[in-house]
């Protein structure tokens, strides 16, 4: 970087013990203009665009098919995605046979209940018919028929009106049986009818159309990778999108430990890798507050920054485009710079060991702008002094 200088000098310094120290590298502080750059790779991409979801109604996975392939030129009504319909319809068959199959349990269970409360009513009638002629029986005159014909008798009597009884409490309760058991297959059946609603909405949505003309682009997960082929869609889901016409901005991904200085407002510089010979302007418009991983499988961490193009910069420029973007984070004018390693953290204070009379001697300083390499030194030095990279203690082991 201009400005900073890197003297190797041999200097012997004189510990407590009185034993020297080897030679160690120092910095020569300089007063002149500094300009800190950042580079990182990142993309064209469009800062408004039309999304094409999964519809709401849909209330179930789905499957992509098949998927239009990307910077497609569509109009609108064109055929974009399709999903796997082939399972759906089964599945949607299995349900009208099991709609059908409850129906039928619901009509012989409705004939059989029928069939029971005419056995039901029969056999009351029955005991009816023999509760009389036991009651006749038993009224009869001892003188004519002995004891034990009697109590016999008697006993019938008790048994046929603990059966009138029975088939009475059959009567009362068949009803409530029958509606019971026709409630919960019914309830079978509906739980089969939102089954059968949900899989003809989504055979319904099997094929998704564009909205409108305009260039056909993958939507992304929310893990960072594109959608594609065989990938589950879920409702209300993007897919799809299409860039609106001029609207265009770049989409920085910083390492996240290259990610200091920046800012909104900052110039930004842009090398597209398919026309490197033109350089495209813009300035800084959001830095995301955290790192994020681009996919699933790769485990670094990036600073996303959000760029804006010039109104001159937009012509000809692709959606989707590779480019390198170096970000100008400071202008410093007539400022000393140090490499960060120069500068070390002592009790809540930053402090530089400066080269006097053959000593390191530690300095308390302010500092200013950063950037991945370099620091700004505000206050505490002055032009033509000797900083060590190296703090004592190191150099007296």
């Amino acid at each position: 970087m201009k400005g900073v200088f890197l003297v190797f000098t041999a200097v012997f310094l004189v510990g407590s013990c009185g034993k020297s120290v080897n030679p160690q590298m120092t910095v020569k502080t300089v007063s002149e203009d500094h300009t800190f750059l950042l580079q990182a790779r990142g993309e064209i991409v469009s800062s408004e665009s039309i999304p094409i979801n999964v519809p709401h109604t849909v209330s179930m996975q789905l499957n992509i098919e098949w998927l239009l392939p990307e910077y497609t030129a569509v109009t609108k009504g064109d055929l974009v995605v399709r999903f796997e319909a082939d399972e759906l319809s089964t599945q949607r068959g299995q349900s009208l046979v099991s709609i059908a199959n409850q129906s039928l349990a619901i009509r012989n269970h409705m004939m059989d209940s029928a069939t029971a409360h005419t056995k039901i009513e029969h056999e009351s009638a029955r005991v009816a018919g023999e509760t009389v002629i036991a009651q006749t029986f038993a009224d009869f005159d001892p003188r004519y028929f002995s004891r034990i014909e009697i109590i016999d008798a008697i006993g019938d009597l008790d048994f046929l009106g603990v059966e009138a009884s029975f088939y009475d409490w059959q009567s009362g309760t068949h009803d409530q049986r029958t509606t019971a058991e026709t409630a919960r297959i019914q309830a079978e059946r509906s739980s089969v009818e939102l089954q059968l609603n949900r899989q003809e909405s989504a055979l319904e949505a099997t094929e998704l159309r564009s909205p409108a003309d305009g260039i056909f682009l993958h939507a992304r997960t929310p893990w960072g990778q594109k959608i594609g082929r065989g990938r589950p869609a879920y409702p209300g889901m993007a897919v799809g999108m299409l860039p609106v016409d001029g609207k265009l901005e770049a989409r920085i991904y910083v390492p996240k430990i290259d990610a200091i200085g920046i800012e909104a407002g900052q110039l930004v510089k842009l090398l597209v890798d398919a026309d490197v010979d033109r350089e495209l302007e813009g300035k800084v418009e959001s830095v995301s507050p955290m790192a994020i991983s681009k996919n699933s499988r790769d485990p670094r961490q990036y600073v996303l920054v959000s760029a804006s193009l010039n109104d001159g910069s937009r012509e000809g420029v692709r959606i989707g485009s590779a480019l390198t973007a170096t970000i100008v984070t400071a202008n410093l004018k007539k400022a000393i710079v140090l490499p960060q390693q120069a500068v070390f953290n002592e009790k809540n204070e930053s402090v530089v060991y400066v080269m006097s009379g053959g000593r390191l001697d530690a300095r308390t300083v302010e500092l200013g702008r950063k950037s991945p390499t370099l620091i700004e030194v505000a206050k505490g030095l002055a032009p033509g002094e000797f900083v060590s990279l190296i703090a004592p203690a190191v150099v007296d082991a």
